[in-house]
């Protein structure tokens, strides 16, 4: 069985064909570009059917940063 995988977050994972796509597994990307925190939290509220969620967040300075 092929894991599923939720990505929520802003423009740095809102590219379909970007590296979100080489992967390996199966995406679900939520991701939008200019995106707000509440938002955010709102893409990720059915997370319990999948089976990993990488949440992607830029600080104030646009550097990416993981949260796992």
């Amino acid at each position: 069985m092929i894991p599923t995988l939720l990505i929520i977050g802003d423009s740095f994972a809102a590219d379909n064909h970007g590296w979100p796509s080489q992967l390996g597994v199966d995406v679900t990307n939520r991701s939008q570009r200019g995106v707000g925190a509440y938002k955010i939290l709102k893409q990720a509220e059915d997370h319990a059917e999948y089976d990993r969620v990488m949440l992607t967040i830029n600080n104030g300075y646009g550097t990416p940063r993981w949260i796992s």
